[in-house]
């Protein structure tokens, strides 16, 4: 597996990605969403497979924010798009502190 660290600035939408270690602990936060100032802050990942053995080769993450209210879409920030030989991505442990949304990608490799 591997995993990657992502965090936006939700001001700026600057995007940081890092590869640090992993806490075991974080993998009991499956959560790819928060609440934050009235809007619902939501991970995204679309997957586009290929026919070579039906591995992702590309999952592109964005952070959807969206109205808690109304349910409106706000805005989309692009993340990443991850390329590369894996079976599949997931996003977990989302937080939003001091305006910065933090989350980790993992990725399932191809055997």
């Amino acid at each position: 597996m591997g995993y990657v660290r992502c965090a936006v600035d939700l001001r700026t939408g600057t995007v940081t990605i890092e590869r640090p270690p992993v806490e075991n602990a974080l993998w009991k936060q499956l959560t790819t969403q928060a609440l934050s100032e009235g809007q619902i802050y939501q991970v995204v990942v679309e997957r586009r497979r290929t026919t070579k053995g039906g591995f992702t080769d590309r999952a592109r993450v964005s952070l959807r924010v969206t109205d808690s209210g109304t349910g409106d879409l706000v805005r989309t920030i692009p993340v990443q798009e991850f390329t590369g030989d894996h079976e599949g991505a997931a996003a977990r442990a989302m937080t939003i502190k001091d305006g910065v949304a933090r989350f980790w990608m993992e990725f399932w490799m191809l055997d």
